[in-house]
């Protein structure tokens, strides 16, 4: 019986955690609802949107590569992975890179793409992650 209370309001807690301005994970929750709570963007003003910025993902002389990274949303910052295991922070109203990482470049993929960022967001151990 106490599980089964304790199962009940977590499910209950979920929906509230998520209903955010973040998108922590593909498809913005962990079942992938693809939804967002937020009311900026409707019908009767998305066709008036414009680009803000735009980000330069090539880099100088090096090939470029497909990018299928997915954004991440967390805590007002934007996390964007791409092709030769680059990953970035950006500030999502201008575009800024606050930093930049880039991993081992000696392993090589067969197209040198990125596919997706994950959050994790810590626990007693350890503390939030962008992997």
């Amino acid at each position: 019986m106490r599980i089964s209370k304790l199962l009940v309001m977590v499910s209950l807690a979920l929906p509230a955690l998520y209903a955010q301005n973040d998108w922590p994970s593909y498809g913005h929750d962990p079942g992938g609802q693809r939804y967002s709570p937020l009311k900026q963007i409707n019908t009767t003003n998305v066709s008036k949107l414009v680009p803000a910025w735009s980000l330069q993902l090539r880099k100088e002389g090096v090939p470029f590569r497909i990018s299928q990274s997915i954004p991440l949303m967390v805590n007002g910052v934007l996390y964007l992975g791409w092709p030769y295991s680059r990953v970035a922070a950006i500030e999502p109203e201008t575009g800024k890179i606050l930093w930049e990482f880039t991993g081992n470049t000696k392993v090589q993929t067969t197209l040198g793409s990125m596919r997706s960022l994950a959050y994790w967001p810590g626990d007693r151990q350890t503390s939030p992650q962008i992997l």
